[in-house]
Protein backbone atom coordinates (compact mmCIF):
# COMPACT_ATOMS: atom_id res chain seq x y z
CA UNK A 1 0.00 0.00 0.00
CA UNK A 2 1.33 3.56 -1.33
CA UNK A 3 0.85 5.36 2.07
CA UNK A 4 0.15 9.35 1.61
CA UNK A 5 2.59 11.90 3.24
CA UNK A 6 2.60 15.28 4.20
CA UNK A 7 3.99 18.47 2.58
CA UNK A 8 4.72 21.56 4.08
CA UNK A 9 5.03 24.12 2.14
CA UNK A 10 5.54 27.73 1.58
CA UNK A 11 5.60 30.36 -1.47
CA UNK A 12 7.80 33.90 -2.17
CA UNK A 13 8.48 35.86 -4.91
CA UNK A 14 11.46 34.74 -6.62
CA UNK A 15 13.90 37.81 -7.12
CA UNK A 16 17.17 36.86 -8.32
CA UNK A 17 19.28 38.47 -4.97
CA UNK A 18 17.20 36.20 -2.85
CA UNK A 19 17.80 33.48 -4.64
CA UNK A 20 21.19 33.62 -5.21
CA UNK A 21 21.63 33.39 -1.17
CA UNK A 22 19.36 30.62 -1.20
CA UNK A 23 20.39 27.91 -3.33
CA UNK A 24 23.38 26.62 -4.71
CA UNK A 25 24.25 24.30 -7.70
CA UNK A 26 22.70 22.82 -11.11
CA UNK A 27 19.08 22.65 -10.84
CA UNK A 28 17.13 19.65 -12.15
CA UNK A 29 14.73 21.29 -14.80
CA UNK A 30 10.94 19.75 -14.79
CA UNK A 31 7.61 20.08 -17.26
CA UNK A 32 4.46 19.19 -15.78
CA UNK A 33 1.23 19.81 -17.12
CA UNK A 34 -1.36 19.79 -14.69
CA UNK A 35 -5.38 20.15 -15.95
CA UNK A 36 -7.29 21.03 -12.64
CA UNK A 37 -10.64 19.74 -12.86
CA UNK A 38 -13.94 19.64 -10.53
CA UNK A 39 -17.66 19.19 -10.07
CA UNK A 40 -19.16 22.65 -10.71
CA UNK A 41 -22.99 20.93 -9.77
CA UNK A 42 -23.31 17.53 -9.08
CA UNK A 43 -27.01 16.69 -7.25
CA UNK A 44 -27.62 20.23 -6.93
CA UNK A 45 -24.54 20.54 -4.91
CA UNK A 46 -21.84 23.16 -6.21
CA UNK A 47 -18.26 22.73 -5.90
CA UNK A 48 -18.42 19.85 -3.14
CA UNK A 49 -14.47 19.16 -3.96
CA UNK A 50 -13.44 23.16 -3.41
CA UNK A 51 -15.54 23.48 -0.37
CA UNK A 52 -13.38 21.26 1.37
CA UNK A 53 -9.95 22.88 -0.03
CA UNK A 54 -9.55 19.54 -2.19
CA UNK A 55 -8.05 19.93 -5.69
CA UNK A 56 -8.12 16.93 -8.15
CA UNK A 57 -5.32 17.71 -10.87
CA UNK A 58 -4.51 15.15 -13.46
CA UNK A 59 -0.64 15.51 -14.04
CA UNK A 60 1.11 14.63 -16.66
CA UNK A 61 -1.83 11.83 -17.52
CA UNK A 62 -2.18 10.44 -13.74
CA UNK A 63 -4.40 11.61 -11.50
CA UNK A 64 -3.36 13.30 -7.67
CA UNK A 65 -5.44 14.67 -5.17
CA UNK A 66 -4.17 17.56 -3.08
CA UNK A 67 -6.33 18.66 0.27
CA UNK A 68 -4.78 22.07 1.48
CA UNK A 69 -5.49 22.99 5.40
CA UNK A 70 -3.69 26.06 7.29
CA UNK A 71 -4.10 28.01 10.17
CA UNK A 72 -4.80 31.15 7.94
CA UNK A 73 -0.92 31.85 8.17
CA UNK A 74 1.64 31.28 4.79
CA UNK A 75 2.33 28.28 6.11
CA UNK A 76 0.29 25.36 4.71
CA UNK A 77 -0.30 21.80 5.21
CA UNK A 78 -1.20 19.51 2.07
CA UNK A 79 -2.20 15.89 2.10
CA UNK A 80 -1.38 14.81 -1.43
CA UNK A 81 -2.76 11.25 -2.55
CA UNK A 82 -0.85 9.22 -5.33
CA UNK A 83 -2.87 8.23 -7.71
CA UNK A 84 -4.26 4.53 -6.31
CA UNK A 85 -5.50 6.70 -3.30
CA UNK A 86 -7.91 8.73 -5.53
CA UNK A 87 -10.64 7.10 -6.01
CA UNK A 88 -11.69 5.94 -2.91
CA UNK A 89 -10.58 9.96 -1.09
CA UNK A 90 -12.65 11.64 -3.80
CA UNK A 91 -15.51 9.27 -2.89
CA UNK A 92 -15.37 9.93 0.58
CA UNK A 93 -15.17 13.65 0.04
CA UNK A 94 -18.69 13.89 -2.41
CA UNK A 95 -20.21 11.55 0.65
CA UNK A 96 -19.35 14.63 3.06
CA UNK A 97 -21.46 16.75 0.69
CA UNK A 98 -24.60 14.09 0.68
CA UNK A 99 -23.06 12.85 -2.91
CA UNK A 100 -23.20 9.05 -3.44
CA UNK A 101 -24.55 8.46 -7.07
CA UNK A 102 -21.55 9.43 -9.34
CA UNK A 103 -19.06 7.52 -11.63
CA UNK A 104 -16.27 9.23 -9.51
CA UNK A 105 -13.43 10.00 -12.72
CA UNK A 106 -15.61 8.87 -15.12
CA UNK A 107 -18.57 11.01 -14.09
CA UNK A 108 -19.47 13.49 -16.91
CA UNK A 109 -20.18 16.04 -14.20
CA UNK A 110 -16.51 16.17 -13.82
CA UNK A 111 -15.21 19.52 -15.87
CA UNK A 112 -11.80 21.30 -16.39
CA UNK A 113 -11.73 24.32 -14.41
CA UNK A 114 -8.17 25.19 -15.89
CA UNK A 115 -4.83 24.32 -17.50
CA UNK A 116 -1.71 25.21 -16.32
CA UNK A 117 1.99 24.32 -17.47
CA UNK A 118 4.81 24.91 -14.91
CA UNK A 119 8.14 24.96 -16.29
CA UNK A 120 10.76 24.49 -13.24
CA UNK A 121 13.78 24.77 -12.14
CA UNK A 122 14.37 22.55 -8.62
CA UNK A 123 17.05 23.28 -6.48
CA UNK A 124 18.16 20.41 -3.98
CA UNK A 125 19.23 21.99 -0.63
CA UNK A 126 20.72 20.31 2.98
CA UNK A 127 18.30 20.37 5.99
CA UNK A 128 19.48 21.24 8.97
CA UNK A 129 16.81 20.29 11.30
CA UNK A 130 17.30 16.60 12.87
CA UNK A 131 14.70 14.35 11.07
CA UNK A 132 14.30 16.22 8.07
CA UNK A 133 17.71 15.64 5.19
CA UNK A 134 16.97 17.70 2.29
CA UNK A 135 14.48 20.59 1.64
CA UNK A 136 13.73 21.66 -2.17
CA UNK A 137 13.77 24.97 -3.87
CA UNK A 138 11.17 24.94 -6.50
CA UNK A 139 11.21 28.29 -9.13
CA UNK A 140 8.73 28.37 -11.24
CA UNK A 141 7.53 29.87 -14.91
CA UNK A 142 3.94 29.21 -14.92
CA UNK A 143 1.06 29.41 -17.81
CA UNK A 144 -2.70 29.05 -17.52
CA UNK A 145 -5.48 28.82 -20.24
CA UNK A 146 -8.91 28.41 -19.52
CA UNK A 147 -9.43 25.57 -22.63
CA UNK A 148 -7.02 23.56 -24.85
CA UNK A 149 -8.86 23.42 -28.09
CA UNK A 150 -5.91 21.12 -29.92
CA UNK A 151 -4.53 19.87 -26.88
CA UNK A 152 -1.16 20.71 -25.48
CA UNK A 153 0.78 20.59 -28.25
CA UNK A 154 -0.92 23.68 -29.64
CA UNK A 155 -1.74 25.28 -26.68
CA UNK A 156 -2.50 28.71 -28.38
CA UNK A 157 -3.04 32.05 -26.62
CA UNK A 158 -2.35 31.46 -22.66
CA UNK A 159 -4.54 33.61 -20.16
CA UNK A 160 -2.53 34.43 -17.66
CA UNK A 161 1.89 34.05 -16.96
CA UNK A 162 3.11 34.01 -13.58
CA UNK A 163 6.47 33.69 -11.82
CA UNK A 164 6.76 32.27 -8.26
CA UNK A 165 9.01 30.09 -6.19
CA UNK A 166 8.36 27.37 -3.70
CA UNK A 167 9.73 26.27 -0.38
CA UNK A 168 8.98 22.47 -0.57
CA UNK A 169 9.62 19.61 2.54
CA UNK A 170 7.77 16.21 2.22
CA UNK A 171 7.89 14.22 5.47
CA UNK A 172 5.66 11.36 7.14
CA UNK A 173 5.69 14.01 10.33
CA UNK A 174 4.75 17.38 10.10
CA UNK A 175 6.88 18.89 13.20
CA UNK A 176 10.26 18.67 11.62
CA UNK A 177 9.08 19.99 8.45
CA UNK A 178 7.56 22.96 10.39
CA UNK A 179 10.61 23.89 12.07
CA UNK A 180 13.23 23.47 8.99
CA UNK A 181 10.76 25.22 6.99
CA UNK A 182 10.76 27.98 9.89
CA UNK A 183 14.43 28.10 9.52
CA UNK A 184 14.70 28.78 6.15
CA UNK A 185 12.78 31.63 6.27
CA UNK A 186 14.07 33.63 8.88
CA UNK A 187 17.78 32.34 7.72
CA UNK A 188 16.98 33.95 4.15
CA UNK A 189 14.20 36.42 5.42
CA UNK A 190 12.03 35.68 2.78
CA UNK A 191 8.83 37.45 2.38
CA UNK A 192 6.29 34.63 2.12
CA UNK A 193 2.73 34.46 1.23
CA UNK A 194 0.12 31.84 0.67
CA UNK A 195 -1.13 32.47 -3.21
CA UNK A 196 -1.21 29.06 -4.95
CA UNK A 197 -1.34 28.64 -8.16
CA UNK A 198 -5.21 27.66 -8.92
CA UNK A 199 -5.89 30.36 -6.77
CA UNK A 200 -4.51 33.22 -8.98
CA UNK A 201 -5.82 31.59 -11.89
CA UNK A 202 -9.50 31.82 -10.53
CA UNK A 203 -9.25 35.23 -8.96
CA UNK A 204 -7.65 36.44 -12.01
CA UNK A 205 -11.19 34.87 -13.85
CA UNK A 206 -13.21 35.97 -11.39
CA UNK A 207 -14.07 32.90 -11.14
CA UNK A 208 -17.14 31.48 -9.56
CA UNK A 209 -15.72 28.70 -7.43
CA UNK A 210 -14.37 31.71 -5.21
CA UNK A 211 -17.17 31.48 -3.49
CA UNK A 212 -16.88 28.28 -2.28
CA UNK A 213 -13.50 27.89 -0.68
CA UNK A 214 -13.16 27.49 2.84
CA UNK A 215 -12.16 31.11 4.58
Amino acid sequence: MVMSQVEKEIKFSPDQETLDGLVTGQPEEIVNRDVYQGFPDIKQVKYPLVQQDAWLRNRNGEYELKIVSGDGGPVKVSEELPADEVDSRLSDLLARKGVSDHDGLDDPRLESLVYVRTARKRFEENAETPGVDVFHVDVDHVTFWESLEYGWQRPGEPSLHWNIAEIDITADGRAAAKKEISRVVENYGLSVHDQRKIMTYLQRDEHEALRYIPK
